[in-house]
């Protein structure tokens, strides 16, 4: 899928808040499989922005840095000027005041990503289609500290070794409840640690309270965040104030990926995304946490609180995600027939692939029909025919391809003939495939097909030698004139595998390029990628399962 993430997140920036950290591991994930632009709000005002996501045009939009009535505005202009693409926003920290929940009905985006239950609830009263998408964390970054480890952290930054230190980072704000660290400060042996978000500002009159009540307060940017949890004992998270995080904070998760015990109140959405118990503690009011933390230094419980976050790594919920964008972008379909596509080298068996599945289908009762979807010559046949006598003799392309291949590079290299000949071949293939699947479609009939227009760029991208970006420009025009797909399916093999399997390509630097070029619109167009050496049955299982979750189909 081409997809826009639109965050508070760009290159460089320091990586200590919770919306731009969000957004800069979604982009890091979802790009792993995705095409994914990646664009920040501060360049909202800039017409590069806006040229930008125009030629670029998404499939879907994703909004993430927040949620307000301006950013709802935004998001109806976006819809506006893109078109066809489908809008999304993270609802990460909702501020909407009794007058402004009036205007959601009427600005609402295809999808709402909400985090707590009472979030989700008064998007839902507004109308709109609302799913749960909490933060991830990484648990490769974020792992617990051995007692060496952190004994010798605590000399690095020349710490008390014998007293129980108490970590708290973010913004050291009023409204944060960041009295509570004083107040734990002067109780008993502790000493709390407060590291201040650079990027979020601090209020000055409360780092300097905290300071003067013996808390250690850093107001400076750490690289190396995950020092500041091996070094501690004890995490706590005060707010209660629906504006004094996102719903799923991020430094809870965190600390929890290092296996510390957390004491928190029942903020946003971390009730509804863990049980208490095993290290993790919530107070039902913040006048509770400090006697709460106290029991908890006594109590000699086992911590298990890394356990609890495992569910929650990034790649697994940029998995959740992008299959909530697929859902969205395939609910226009309705019930409108389907269209499934196979795509890939020869020899890699995508017809045996897609002979099977309209088998299973119609053994389920599910009407459809196999598509064959290759070009053949017709209008270009005496262009190709009066090309390869005056040009081609004696250059047959198994007898000697790379002969074959320097005169039609050479030929195609004037424009003349290049552009006729990718303007015949265009017009052929949009008669043909408009017969073989959009009248089929038109009339109510659901398609398998064999190949589809990404073969045909393929071919005609090799043949015209072009560029990546000519390749993308044409394939951005063909999935405009032509039906988009419901599932599209990339198997892909080997070139010398392929070579072996299939008697009829004249040589394996026949595949070589196209296997390059099949690659990257796979990853650019969302096309699910299969490993064509995998047992056919596994793999049709496989599939089965992808178009059950897409599709909603019972195969």
């Amino acid at each position: 899928m081409r997809i826009c993430l639109i965050g508070n997140y760009y290159p460089d920036q320091r990586l200590d808040e919770g919306m731009a950290k969000a957004g800069y591991y979604l982009y890091r994930e979802l790009s792993q499989r995705h095409d994914v632009l990646h664009l920040s709000v501060k360049r909202l005002f800039s017409m590069e922005f806006w040229k930008t996501i125009k030629a670029f045009q998404p499939q879907i939009i994703h909004y993430i840095p927040g949620a307000s009535i301006i950013n709802l505005f935004l998001i109806k202009i976006l819809r506006f000027y893109c078109g066809k693409a489908k809008i999304i926003t993270s609802v990460q920290q909702p501020n909407f005041s009794a007058f402004t929940k009036l205007f959601i009905p009427r600005l609402k985006p295809d999808l709402v990503l909400a985090q707590s239950h009472e979030t989700e609830k008064m998007f839902a009263n507004a109308g709109c289609r609302t799913e749960f998408l909490p933060n991830g964390v990484d648990i490769e970054e974020f792992i617990p500290a051995s007692p060496e480890l952190k004994q010798d952290l605590r000399k690095k930054y020349k710490l008390d070794i014998a007293k129980p230190l108490v970590l708290h980072i973010g913004p050291l704000r009023k409204w944060r409840n960041a009295d509570v660290l004083e107040k734990v400060q002067r109780q008993g042996d502790n000493q709390v640690i407060a590291v201040a978000s650079t990027t979020n500002p601090s209020e000055k009159k409360v780092c300097e309270q905290l300071r003067k009540a013996g808390c250690i307060v850093w107001q400076t940017y750490f690289s190396h965040v995950k020092e500041m949890y091996a070094l501690s004992d004890y995490y706590i998270f005060p707010p209660t104030y629906k504006l004094g995080s996102i719903e799923s904070p991020l430094s809870v998760m965190e600390a929890m990926s290092c296996n510390l015990p957390v004491i928190s109140t029942r903020y946003g959405a971390l009730p509804r995304m863990f049980q208490e118990g095993d290290g993790l503690y919530f107070a039902e009011r913040d006048t509770d946490l400090i006697p709460l933390l106290e029991r908890v230094k006594t109590n000699n419980q086992v911590v298990k609180t890394r356990e609890k976050v495992k569910d929650y790594t990034w790649e697994s919920i940029a998995e959740r995600l992008a299959r909530m964008y697929a859902d969205v972008v395939n609910v226009k379909r309705g019930k409108k027939p389907f269209l499934i596509c196979f795509t890939g080298m020869d020899g890699t068996g995508k017809t045996t692939q897609a002979e099977n599945l309209v088998k299973a289908l119609k053994a389920q009762g599910i009407k459809c029909g196999y598509v064959w979807d290759t070009y053949r010559l017709f209008l270009t046949k005496p262009f190709i025919v009066i090309i390869r006598t005056l040009f081609f003799r004696g250059k047959d392309a198994f007898r000697n391809y790379a002969g074959h291949s320097r005169t039609k590079k050479r030929l195609f290299s004037k424009r003349f003939l290049a552009q006729g000949y990718k303007y015949l071949a265009l017009f052929d293939y949009l008669c043909q495939s408009f017969i073989r699947i959009r009248l089929p479609l038109l009339l109510g009939k659901n398609i398998v097909s064999d190949r589809y227009i990404y073969d045909f760029v393929v071919n005609l991208a090799v043949d015209l030698n072009y560029s990546d970006k000519a390749s993308k420009r044409l394939l951005h025009k063909l999935s405009r004139l032509l039906p988009e797909p419901d599932i599209a399916f990339l198997i892909d093999l080997p070139e010398e595998v392929c070579f072996q399997r299939k008697s009829d390509i004249p040589s394996i630097e026949h595949l070589i390029k196209r296997r390059k070029l099949y690659l990257r619109i796979g990853k650019e167009s969302g096309l699910v990628m299969l490993d064509g050496s995998s047992d056919i049955g596994e793999l049709g299982k496989t599939i089965e399962n992808d178009i059950k979750r897409t599709l909603k189909l019972a195969i």
